[in-house]
């Protein structure tokens, strides 16, 4: 039989052997994260570096953009390569036509 967490002894819902009350908290966090992300993204449109410009001065992993692909995390790698590559370092991407620093992780998350 199906577990209720303790939280939700009092009004019980089970689906797919789950609390549904777990799972609506867990859906309603994933759409507040996804909301901040898009307000960051927009407050951020006029932050994306093209490719013709400039690359990365430091290795590390960015944010990276094409038109096949949309938005996406990559690895950058410096040196004689000085490449976008899969997050490893192993495949070069094409394509990549802009680039942005990752932004800072919330600050919810901080204090966990």
């Amino acid at each position: 039989m199906s577990k209720v967490c303790k939280k939700h002894q009092e009004n019980p819902a089970i689906i797919y052997s789950k609390c549904i009350g777990c799972e609506i908290e867990m859906l309603q966090q994933l759409i507040k994260e996804k909301e901040q992300l898009l307000k960051w993204f927009r407050e951020r449109q006029d932050n994306w570096v093209s490719v013709k410009d400039r690359l990365p001065e430091q290795e590390g992993y960015y944010l990276t953009y094409t038109q096949q692909a949309g938005i996406f995390t990559t690895r950058f790698i410096g040196g004689e390569v000085r490449a976008f590559t899969d997050m490893l370092g192993f495949a070069a991407y094409p394509g990549i036509t802009h680039w942005m620093p990752l932004p800072e992780p919330p600050k919810e998350a901080e204090q966990e």
